[in-house]
């Protein structure tokens, strides 16, 4: 007998699901009604585990080129052939100006962000930058550039006194992956991630709905399932983002269909039903709220210029003028009108 939506929820609200469930939930619910069946289940397993409270996480960018060559197939690049470039990069003296302002706006801690620099500069910069960061501001350090430094470098950046790392996969499909980030190496990935967990420090990762889909046949719902549960080993991990896809003017996959809007909230709502305490990213959005999410990626960023974003997606950003050409991108006035309606609290 085929299992009932109402019992694999009412199960889900007092403990994590399995790999199945989560299966047969993604196919399942294919209309709103079944939706908010799941969203409900969500948000009472967020609101218990982790609570009514939405995490701001500020964003820094670049803090080191990125040498994958060739660019991956649905980078910004295509679009803007000078982002992560050495004229993008932030100077040390502009990453402290850059954390000392974020710093004031309120938001307890930062993303310190750039490409992949593969090489022994990419590891002294990665370091300096996040030293720096700890020594001008009380903000809490993720790193979000690798495989910039070799897992040997992780004792370092812990040394430092960090939170955790970000080394997204997007898919742990090995042919999607291999097509779609041609110079660039999952297994290397998969490595640094796993330095991270044994070092003991927080594991940031975002799974891509809709990446490398050509929207001629189903979703892949086994690829994002086996990328959820393949984060299920990790005790570290702190973060989940799951982001739809957004295909680049330029780029080569510029005419592949964007990430269903649905598809991610259901992605979301199943991921709170796995990881339950874990930080989810999404909370910009509306459907993000109601599917579980708690965390907001990119509530205040600085960049050497207006180009940081997307940046949050629940209206427009405050900008202020750093001088000397750094812009910061200010959501946080946006996001508490917007979470305050929700009855959530930022922290």
């Amino acid at each position: 007998m085929s299992p009932r939506l109402e019992d694999v929820l009412e199960a889900a609200r007092e403990r994590e699901i399995s790999r199945e469930e989560a299966l047969f939930l993604f196919r399942e619910v294919q209309e709103p009604k079944q939706a908010l069946k799941l969203f409900a289940a969500a948000c009472e397993v967020r609101d218990r585990e982790a609570g009514r409270r939405v995490k701001l996480v500020g964003f820094m960018v670049s803090i080191t080129p990125c040498t994958v060559d060739p660019p991956c197939r649905y980078c910004f690049r295509w679009a803007a052939p000078n982002l992560f470039t050495t004229e993008d990069l932030l100077s040390e003296e502009e990453i402290a100006r850059a954390a000392q302002a974020i710093a004031e706006t309120g938001v307890r801690r930062v993303e310190i962000a750039g490409g992949t620099q593969a090489d022994d500069e990419g590891s002294r910069v990665t370091l300096r930058a996040a030293a720096v960061v700890k020594e001008e501001s009380g903000l809490g350090v993720w790193v979000n550039n690798g495989p910039s430094y070799p897992p040997g470098a992780v004792s370092a950046l812990k040394d430092i006194g960090i939170e955790g790392i970000a080394c997204n996969l997007e898919t742990v499909n090995p042919r999607v992956f291999a097509e779609l980030r041609p110079g660039d190496s999952l297994a290397q990935r998969m490595e640094l991630i796993r330095a991270t967990e044994e070092a003991g420090l927080g594991i940031d990762n975002t799974l891509m709905i809709g990446l490398g889909e050509s929207g001629d046949g189903d979703h892949p719902y086994e690829d994002w399932v086996d990328f959820l549960f393949y984060f299920k080993q990790f005790r570290n991990l702190r973060i989940l983002e799951i982001h739809p896809f957004r295909p680049i003017p330029g780029s080569p996959v510029a005419d592949l269909p964007a990430g269903s809007p649905f598809e991610t909230a259901k992605a979301r709502a199943i991921a709170r039903l796995i990881f339950r305490g874990v930080d989810i990213a999404g909370a910009d959005a509306v459907a993000g709220v109601m599917a579980g999410a708690n965390m907001i990626m990119h509530a205040v960023s600085v960049s050497k210029r207006r180009k940081t974003g997307p940046g949050a997606r629940c209206g427009e950003p405050v900008i202020e003028d750093l001088g000397g050409g750094l812009v910061l991108a200010n959501y946080v006035p946006a996001i508490s009108r917007h979470l305050a309606d929700l009855g959530m609290e930022l922290v």
